[in-house]
């Protein structure tokens, strides 16, 4: 499938969110995954992993949203952060394990930065959803600094209109000067430490975002007594990783078994 981007967004000083116009009249997703695409530059072409982060109303089944933060030196960043519309890329997918459970106590949704854009499509289709499937849905999201906390007053209104949902935000180096009652200080996993707060047997937990948190998070909520199974991660492939894994040499057997195990699997391969 061919894609157009329409407009770009600067949403904070380190990430943008891209509307894009696919070449088919709907692309099939759940909320939470993502799609492989490839771009040319001036040497050549290139690929990266994203995941739809579409999350109003007024976004046509054609039509696809990206979230985006900057990796310094980034050849995604220097191609997207200053693209004009009209750019164009590859897609394939969708791909990845991070969707919506079928049903629960709890829902915990954990992310870092851009981490967050799995999430959206999820919340937008519990919000339109006649019946939401758990008892209450917590947003835990970590950020460095306030001006990088994206989305807020879709998040605020969100939590304001609706009693299942509610979000919490962590800031790794600096606080508001007047912090909100769901403003903390620290890193996103401090909201994991209390095991009163979370019932194993129950509750689910989706981790997405700096490989780090995914690890310490997923270490956590073992201790709590959760099984692998309902505790769903998704890393973030930072550029560093995606040049280190495109020098790998693969056979063509080697190669045709991968693509069989991500058919069969809908998911793309752990980049560890």
């Amino acid at each position: 499938m061919k894609a157009e981007l329409l407009w770009t967004e600067h949403i904070s000083p380190t990430s943008i969110r891209m509307r894009w116009r696919a070449s088919v009249d709907a692309l099939e997703f759940e909320p939470g995954q993502f799609y492989r695409f490839t771009f040319n530059d001036s040497d050549g072409a290139f690929e990266r992993s994203y995941t739809f982060a579409q999350y109003e109303n007024d976004c046509p089944a054609g039509d696809f949203e990206l979230l985006i933060s900057e990796t310094k030196g980034g050849r995604a960043t220097q191609l997207l952060f200053d693209a004009a519309p009209g750019l164009s890329a590859t897609l394939s997918g969708p791909y990845g394990r991070l969707v919506l459970p079928g049903e629960g106590r709890r829902l915990f949704l954990v992310a870092t930065s851009a981490g967050l854009a799995p999430y959206l499509p999820m919340l937008h289709s519990l919000e339109q959803s006649t019946s939401v499937p758990f008892e209450s849905v917590h947003l835990l999201f970590g950020v460095r600094s306030p001006e990088e906390c994206l989305c807020r007053p879709w998040l605020d209104d969100l939590a304001l209109s609706h009693a299942w949902f509610d979000w919490e935000v962590f800031y790794s180096q600096s606080l508001p000067s007047n912090p909100a009652m769901n403003e903390h200080e620290g890193y996103v996993t401090s909201g994991l430490q209390d095991p009163a707060r979370f019932d194993p047997a129950q509750d689910w937990v989706l981790l997405c975002g700096n490989p780090m948190m995914v690890d310490e998070g997923f270490a956590l909520m073992k201790e709590r007594g959760f099984k692998s199974k309902r505790v769903i991660r998704e890393k973030y492939l930072f550029a560093r990783q995606e040049r280190k894994a495109s020098d790998l040499k693969m056979s063509d057997a080697d190669r045709a078994l991968l693509q069989a195990k991500m058919a069969r699997y809908q998911a793309a391969p752990d980049p560890e």
